[in-house]
């Protein structure tokens, strides 16, 4: 959320409190290891990701495929364009709204998902 004077207002405190807990016992494991060299490898917590994966979150960007279908029957070039642009800020705006700026979940390999639309618009991925 922004905030009045600028800057980000954290929501959900209670969430963060566990992500900075989780970060210092990790940070804790790596200083007992003796491994601080590698502290850009502690592994971002499940707790703060968006609760879907990777290849759904791709899907999501096809909720205004309409406009794509639009552009596709526009014959003015510069029209055309500004169809394409809608549909790419839509999803911008839609993954901010939706995920609230989450990361996805780490994909896994092999993982596969499928998406039909309402219109018939299929998805296939495959995470490779």
């Amino acid at each position: 959320m922004a905030g009045p004077k600028g800057g980000m207002v954290l929501a959900n405190s209670d969430s963060n409190k566990k992500v900075i807990v989780e970060f210092v016992k990790a940070l804790g494991r790596k200083l007992l290891e003796g491994s601080l060299r590698d502290i850009m490898r502690i592994s971002r917590p499940a707790s703060i990701s968006y609760p879907r994966t990777y290849l759904q979150a791709i899907a999501t960007e096809f909720t205004n495929i309409q406009m794509i279908e639009n552009a596709s029957a526009e014959s003015d070039p510069v029209k055309r364009l500004q169809w394409v642009t809608a549909f790419v800020l839509s999803y911008l705006y839609k993954n901010i709204e939706e995920c609230q700026s989450s990361g996805p979940l780490n994909p896994v390999l092999g993982e596969t998902f499928l998406a039909r639309k309402e219109n018939g618009t299929t998805m296939f991925a495959e995470q490779v």
